[in-house]
């Protein structure tokens, strides 16, 4: 799966850096990254997609701020589901 990385960067406020992230994070160029690499998938697939990276991003966000680790055993059950076969190494998406 795709990467997104996490970069700290200068803000007027003093917002935690999940708020700012998912304000600025553009759904439009991630989705877009992924249709220039899987140009046969529907474009449904491309947006849910899209949504689920920025979300899964947002979530270990939160998590790292609040100093929450998730319990080895929940995080096996969703890595047995997870879909390995769109794995986009170290490129950035937005």
């Amino acid at each position: 799966m795709a990467i997104i990385y996490k970069f700290t960067g200068k803000t007027s406020k003093k917002d935690d850096y999940s708020d700012t992230f998912i304000k600025e994070v553009d759904l439009s160029k991630v989705t877009d990254f992924l249709r220039a690499e899987n140009p046969n998938l529907p474009e449904k697939i491309l947006v849910s997609m899209a949504n689920a990276i920025v979300a899964s991003t947002h979530l270990q966000l939160l998590l790292d701020e609040h100093g929450i680790i998730i319990p080895s055993n929940v995080y096996e059950t969703f890595e047995d589901h997870e879909i390995n076969y769109l794995d986009y190494g170290s490129k950035t998406l937005h």
